[in-house]
């Protein structure tokens, strides 16, 4: 998720200084529902389609979709190329805010890239001990040693899926 932020603000930043640019030059930015703009929104990228050559494969999917932009990405106006390239940078920015999304939707469901190792690890060290199923929810318990209460320092079989689930069994 950082990375993809990072990317975000990258491309924000970009955004800016073309904006900065145009508005330099003393122009604005083309109305969205101009139809220099609406002809650049339109456009729709392809699915790429690769074959055993991902590299080559791409590099020719890479230039079919360049070629689409090229009426406005290679005017001989600069106007009209800054206002393309903001037209273009701001649907990646909104690509890449889905994405953040989606992906914190991910780590709410199953735990960020530490909590998913650990969850393999307790999983693996629970078969190594034959450890028993959960009562409650199914999954592999492992031992533990309880920390506090009328049973302090003694083991027990609890959930791997602690603090979700919290099963126990006795030793």
């Amino acid at each position: 998720m950082r990375l993809t932020d990072v990317a975000r603000a990258s491309l924000a930043e970009l955004q800016g200084d073309y904006l900065n640019w145009l508005l330099h030059k003393e122009q604005v930015p083309w109305p969205q529902r101009s139809p220099e703009a609406q002809s650049v929104f339109s456009l729709r990228l392809d699915r790429p389609a690769y074959g055993e050559d991902v590299l080559h494969d791409a590099g020719v999917h890479i230039l079919e979709q360049q070629r689409k932009f090229a009426p406005w990405l290679r005017s001989e106006d600069d106007v009209v190329v800054a206002n393309a390239l903001l037209i273009l940078i701001g649907r990646v920015i909104n690509m890449l805010n889905h994405q953040m999304e989606s992906q914190g939707e991910k780590f709410q469901e199953e735990g960020g890239f530490r909590e998913q190792l650990s969850v393999i690890r307790q999983e693996v060290m629970a078969k190594r001990e034959q450890a028993p199923a959960c009562p409650e929810c199914g999954a592999a318990m492992r031992k533990r040693k309880a920390k506090s209460g009328k049973n302090v320092g003694q083991e027990f079989w609890g959930c791997s899926k602690f603090p979700a689930c919290s099963g126990v069994r006795s030793l």
